[in-house]
């Protein structure tokens, strides 16, 4: 069982590699792989980190009803489980993906709820291939000016985890592409 699931996590960390060299279809294939392995172990933390790294692939590919259903998965098992770290990587993605959209606001509010659990969580290793938000950080402010960036920054860190994580999930979808309801 223990090897099983190295091979799962191996799989995964492969996926991150070429997700770093931007080798999407090997990404996709080898984080499909991992969910499989982890969904047939039963395993909720490599379920939750599979489908969210399964998720930036589509991010990438801009397909985000695809990406919207799997990093919505994920945060539901990470809140189910308590996994702080991966609730922050969650958020941040559903960022990214907002901003992708044109909804600023959201993207900020969910930017700044990010930003509290990180100083929450403390500093995380990031891994290959995950999404850099600088870009999509200046983007919003740009398009909302600073005013109305810092007004919606402030309301996203005053948010408690736990209206974050309602927030964040809202605009869930109620059935994942790549798995069981």
């Amino acid at each position: 069982l223990g090897n099983i699931r190295s091979v799962a996590n191996w799989t995964r960390s492969l996926g991150g590699v070429a997700l770093a060299r931007g080798d999407y279809t090997k990404a996709r294939r080898l984080f499909e792989e991992s969910l499989g392995i982890h969904r047939t172990l039963g395993d909720p933390w490599g379920i939750s980190h599979s489908l969210s790294r399964l998720a930036v692939v589509f991010l990438e590919l801009h397909d985000n009803d695809a990406a919207r259903c799997l990093i919505s998965e994920s945060l539901a098992i990470e809140r189910e489980v308590g996994d702080r770290p991966g609730q922050l990587f969650d958020i941040e993605v559903l960022a990214a993906l907002a901003a992708e959209e044109g909804r600023p606001v959201r993207a900020v509010r969910l930017y700044a709820c990010s930003s509290m659990l990180r100083t929450e969580v403390g500093r995380l290793t990031v891994e290959p291939g995950w999404p850099k938000h600088e870009h999509h950080i200046r983007r919003v402010r740009s398009a909302l000016g600073e005013d109305a960036f810092a007004e919606a920054w402030e309301q996203g860190c005053a948010m408690t985890l736990d209206e974050a994580l309602d927030y964040a999930l809202e605009e869930a979808p109620t059935r994942s592409r790549h798995g069981e309801p």
